[in-house]
């Protein structure tokens, strides 16, 4: 680094450090008047607000008991607390309303129920210790409030003071009585203490429910919540400072790593450049520089093609992106983000290599590897007798994944069989090798369909790679003697099946077992479609690539539009219905590469 970008350094380093003072000064001054403000003011909102929860608190509860009450106590021998019934003459000349009150009977609680019956007054006796449970039980108190249940006609009624064998003592008898509408808050003084009284009737009930709370308690949660305001002051001063110390330390550093950058750049052994967000080029090395003077207009290319996969990318254009660009030479542009202090990039870094020695050399490996799987995949000159059929194959490269194959197994039985291996190129037509060969030393030593389904199931598992040995898997078997078919899937889009081709009923038999490669039992390996054909019958199986073809609006050509197609063209022989696929599948992809391996099998029987 030069003696200038060293000062630089030094000078942008002790301006962070002056800000770093200046900020926390000015933001410390004003917080703490704020804070003062904030105590005073917070210490009395935070009292409204305890009030308010006891007020809530005191429905709630209410609601629960008048509820609990109404379920236990009703006039009836069944009620589960009912002790006695019996009748007074009534010496009244007006009836009474009915009664309902808690009374103490040697030290007991009861619910009293009065009402008139003719010319008597009956009495209901109910127990009252569930009460008392219930309120010593509730999830919305605490142990240092006092609940009360308390009559409307008489104000008496059962309190939570296990200390006072849950009666309403004296002190409490006469702050209630002082208060004549106990529908409100009413704060009062006892002694020297301070209490809160909240009351909330039970609507269809004559009883009230009271809380009281000391104030000290509430004063005390009050001081808790203002001690932990006050932390939380401290903890912003020291987060305020820390955030400032590295904002100053990473301007610093950044400063030096664009510096680090610029000399990268001019190493590197191939083209490279640190561009802005509007691609203006920051430093580019001799090797980008020779490259363009070589190339006119590549530089103009590789802007326009940055710009429209920015504009098309996540608004942030954080994503990292890689594509050709094919001249006389082929170049491959890496274009990815740079990042200074702020989250968003602040430019874009671009580099530049020749593949031109390195595709030759891939094409030339594609060409063999095609030329080694032409050998492995047959093609539909076979003459099977009583069957007509074609065969359509294109891979997502030269060559792909897709296995198929057909074999006279006898003099009246053929086989037809597809495969999906995952993946595509190389890896994929190395794997299908393995798929070909496990196929056919099974199916050379069973004539169990089931059997060789269950077989395939191991074999696959154990013969290809971990995470790529799940192989959806189907064969058909003709029998033209006996005009019969034999049908086994495990996994794969199924097989559409028409009686008779020149009608429109259709059936598709699909995904019967679970796919190869599993780690399942053979057990779940049980379903083999047999049944039987006649002349002009059809029979159409695909890999899903079929499916997968999109066009520009991703809307792929899906089964739907494959079993229409298969419906309505049934009158053509195999090759015009193979030709006519493949013309409705290159329509739908709209000039889009198809995304998969595409393999399809077209069978008449006659």
């Amino acid at each position: 680094m030069s003696k200038l970008n060293q000062f630089r350094v030094r000078l942008q380093s002790k301006f962070f450090i002056y800000y770093l003072i200046l900020f926390s000064l000015f933001f410390t001054l004003p917080l703490t008047v704020f804070s003062l403000f904030l105590v005073q003011n917070v210490y009395y909102s935070l009292i409204d607000k305890e009030e308010d929860e006891l007020l809530v608190k005191s429905k709630a509860i209410s609601a629960s008991l008048e509820s609990s009450i109404k379920d236990r106590i009703y006039p009836s021998k069944n009620s589960k607390e009912w002790v006695s019934t019996y009748r007074i003459p009534n010496n009244q000349k007006t009836n009474l309303e009915p009664i309902l009150k808690i009374v103490w009977e040697n030290e007991n609680p009861f619910f009293y129920f009065q009402r008139n019956v003719a010319s008597d007054i009956e009495i209901w006796k109910f127990r009252a210790d569930f009460l008392i449970d219930k309120m010593l039980d509730s999830d919305l108190t605490s142990p240092n409030e006092i609940i009360i249940t308390l009559n409307n006609i008489d104000q008496k009624g059962i309190s939570s003071v296990i200390e006072d064998n849950f009666q309403i003592n004296q002190t409490w008898r006469k702050a209630i009585e002082g208060n004549k509408n106990l529908n409100f808050l009413s704060l009062f003084r006892k002694s020297s203490d301070s209490h809160f009284v909240i009351s909330s009737r039970m609507p269809t009930l004559p009883f009230h429910l009271i809380i009281i709370k000391s104030k000290d308690d509430i004063v005390s949660k009050v001081r808790s919540g203002l001690i932990r305001i006050g932390i939380s002051f401290i903890l912003i001063l020291i987060f305020v400072t820390a955030v400032s110390y590295f904002i100053a330390r990473y301007m610093a550093e950044l400063k030096k790593e664009k510096n680090k950058l610029s000399s990268f750049v001019n190493n590197l052994p191939i083209g490279a450049a640190i561009v802005t967000k509007d691609l203006n080029i920051i430093a580019s090395n001799k090797i980008l520089n020779r490259i363009f003077e070589e190339n006119v207009d590549l530089q103009n290319e590789i802007n326009k093609d940055s710009q429209f996969r920015i504009n098309t990318s996540k608004k942030d254009g954080s994503m990292k992106y890689v594509w050709e660009i094919q001249r006389k030479k082929t170049w491959e542009v890496t274009l990815s983000p740079w990042y200074g202090e702020k989250d968003e990039p602040e430019g874009y870094s671009i580099i530049l290599r020749d593949l031109t020695a390195k595709k030759i050399m891939f094409e030339q490996e594609m060409e063999m590897a095609k030329a080694i799987q032409e050998e492995y995949l047959p093609n539909d000159n076979a003459d099977f007798i009583g069957l007509k059929f074609k065969v359509f194959y294109k891979p997502y490269y030269q060559v792909g994944g897709d296995y198929y194959d057909f074999i006279q197994l006898d003099q009246d039985r053929y086989l037809f069989v597809m495969a999906d291996v995952i993946g595509h190129g190389l890896q994929a037509a190395m794997m299908m090798t393995v798929v070909k060969v496990l196929f056919l030393q099974i199916t050379a030593t069973s004539n169990d369909y089931l059997d060789i389904l269950k077989k395939l199931a191991v074999s696959v598992r154990e013969n290809l790679p971990p995470g790529k040995s799940i192989v959806p898997l189907h064969f058909i078997v003709f029998n033209v003697k006996e005009k019969k078919i034999d049908y086994a899937n495990a996994g794969h889009p199924g097989l559409f099946y028409q009686e008779n081709k020149y009608k429109k009923d259709i059936q598709l038999f699909d995904k019967l077992n679970p796919v190869l490669g599993l780690q399942l039992s053979q057990d779940r390996y049980t379903k083999i479609i047999t049944l039987n054909y006649q002349e002009n019958s059809r029979f159409f199986l695909f890999t899903d690539g079929l499916m997968d073809v999109m066009n520009n609006s991703s809307e792929p050509f899906g089964e739907e539009k494959i079993q229409e197609f298969v419906t309505n063209n049934g009158h053509l022989s195999i090759n015009e219905f193979s030709t006519k696929l493949e013309a409705e599948i290159l329509s739908h992809s709209e000039g889009r590469r198809y995304p998969d391996d595409i393999t399809w099998f077209v069978i008449d029987a006659e």
